[in-house]
């Protein structure tokens, strides 16, 4: 700003200083004095009144100045909260997928396919659950064998009423322990021959 006010004040007083010189040549020739004192006295006057209308003007252009600054402030201050949400929402997200990812890994990592097998192994290594039912012994004459009547209540399928249903089973009798009229209970078991899979489990009520 010093620099701007120095320009204009050098260029304002040139220019007195060409108007007023063709007086000052003129009142030498005469040998006058006194105009030689007012000739200064009107240029201190006219380099004062050139400073004060620099000044004056470039007190009008610093506000101007001044005003254009704090738009350009103003703007580049909205401009940046923009951008750092933006900068905060795109880390966010990576910090998900990086989350995501560790969790995808770790689970991959649990479960490999050596645990896999082995979950399938023990569960087909479970036993599977044997049949138990109850009945009576209608006949013990084949050796180490027993034939047991099975009798269960159906629901008939239209009328809904309940009826017996009898079936007779093929168990083995190691020691030949049951006679017949026995309540006995019987299991499931391997095939014994060609119609007996079936063995005693226990005798539940003697016959009378």
């Amino acid at each position: 700003m010093n620099a701007k006010v120095r320009r204009k004040m050098e260029s304002k007083m040139e220019d007195n200083k060409k108007t007023i010189n063709p007086e000052k040549e003129e009142n030498t020739a005469e040998g006058n004095t006194a105009s030689e004192q007012a000739g200064e006295a009107a240029e201190e006057t006219a380099i004062e009144e050139t400073a004060v209308e620099a000044a004056e003007e470039i007190a009008k252009e610093e506000p101007a100045e001044d005003a254009v600054a704090e738009e350009t402030a103003e703007e580049t201050a909205e401009e940046e909260p923009a951008e750092d949400t933006t900068g905060s929402d795109q880390t966010k997200e990576l910090a998900e997928e990086e989350a995501a990812a560790e969790i995808i890994v770790e689970f991959s990592l649990e479960e490999s396919p050596v645990d896999i097998a082995a979950t399938e192994e023990k569960v087909v290594k479970k036993k599977p659950i044997k049949k138990i039912l109850q009945g009576r012994v209608i006949s013990n004459k084949p050796d180490k064998t027993i034939i047991v009547n099975v009798v269960r209540k159906v629901a008939h399928p239209l009328y809904k009423k309940y009826y017996n249903q009898s079936k007779k089973f093929m168990a083995h009798d190691e020691n030949n322990e049951c006679n017949t009229g026995d309540s006995v209970r019987i299991k499931e078991c391997r095939p014994l021959s060609a119609r007996k899979r079936w063995e005693l489990l226990d005798i539940l009520e003697r016959a009378k």
